[in-house]
């Protein structure tokens, strides 16, 4: 018999189809609403917002977003953060 009458079962296979696809990264990471940026910018010197700050040094998220910014807004956030450019 084996695995075939899991398979029919609907929501067997919905499992099993999520482990074999990739997720999608969203297109526009949420660094513009992040709770951990809203922290710092409430109260830099708080763990939660030093922890943000350290983590922004080498979030690949944090770079996608930054990559993805025009110049102006890209030159504004380096100036609020201290980033180096």
């Amino acid at each position: 018999m084996g695995l075939a009458p899991l398979q029919k079962d609907p929501y067997i296979y919905s499992l099993h189809q999520n482990l074999q696809t990739p997720q999608i990264m969203e297109e526009q990471a949420s660094c513009e609403t992040c709770a951990m940026r809203a922290k710092y910018d409430a109260k830099p010197r708080s763990f939660g917002g030093r922890f943000w700050r350290w983590h922004i040094n080498w979030c690949p998220g944090w770079k996608k977003y930054m990559a993805s910014l025009d110049e102006t807004k890209k030159a504004e956030i380096v100036k609020i953060y201290g980033l180096k450019s």
